[in-house]
């Protein structure tokens, strides 16, 4: 699955968090990018993998911790959910809502 306009993600943000390098592989089955958490000094990162090895047309979404490797927040999506700029956008806000979500249970 090609996902058209990949690297026009970079720079968008989400209360604070900004994304960064958006990359794929050569086959365009898996997708990275980095997150950059401007709300701190040190800018810590986490890593976008959005893996296009589609079973019965899920695509995973994932946001791991860049040092730690601990899965932040993840989704199973449809081509569809991410078919444009405004439907990908709006599946990395939640995933970020739900990551601070957890951040504030804890």
């Amino acid at each position: 699955m090609k996902i058209k306009g990949w690297e026009k993600i970079s720079g968008l943000t989400y209360k604070g968090y900004c994304i960064v390098n958006p990359i794929h592989d050569a086959n365009e089955e898996v997708y990275y990018a980095t997150i950059l958490n401007l709300n701190h000094q040190q800018r810590p990162k986490w890593d976008i993998t959005l893996s296009a090895y589609t079973v019965k047309g899920v695509v995973t979404f994932s946001i791991l911790d860049n040092v730690t490797q601990h899965l932040l927040a993840k989704a199973h999506l449809t081509k569809v959910n991410i078919e444009t700029l405004q439907q990908f956008r709006e599946q990395y806000e939640m995933l970020i809502e739900d990551i601070l979500e957890k951040v504030q249970m804890v």
